[in-house]
C-alpha cells in the first residue's frame, strides 16, 4: 500500500524540510557577518573619509545590500479597479469647501 500524503511520518524521499537554508547558504551568510563584525571599525573610518555626499550614500546603500534583504514592490490595484480604502483615505485626506 502506497503511503499517503501527509500521513504525519514526514517527506517521502527524505531531504530537508521545506524552508531549510543548506549548508552553503547558512555558512555564506555566516562568513558575510563575520567580515562585517571584523571590519566594522575600519569600514567605519573609510565611509568617514569620503567627502563626497553622493559618493558617501552610494557606497552606504551598496554596502547595505549585503546587509539587509531586499524588499519587493507590491500592487495594490486589482484590474485597474481602485480599492476601497484608496478612495476613502482620499476622502479624508481631502481638505472640505
Amino acid at each position: 500500500m502506497a503511503r499517503q500524503k501527509g500521513d504525519g511520518k514526514g517527506r517521502q524521499g527524505g531531504g530537508r524540510q521545506a524552508g531549510t537554508k543548506n549548508k552553503a547558504t547558512i555558512l555564506n551568510g555566516e562568513l558575510v557577518q563575520c567580515l562585517l563584525d571584523e571590519n566594522f571599525e575600519r569600514a567605519k573610518k573609510m565611509l568617514a573619509a569620503i567627502d563626497d555626499p553622493n559618493d558617501f550614500w552610494r557606497v552606504y546603500l551598496k554596502l547595505m545590500e549585503f546587509r539587509l534583504p531586499k524588499m519587493s514592490s507590491v500592487d495594490i490595484t486589482d484590474g485597474g479597479a481602485k480599492p476601497d480604502w484608496l478612495a476613502k483615505m482620499k476622502e479624508l485626506t481631502t481638505p472640505k469647501k
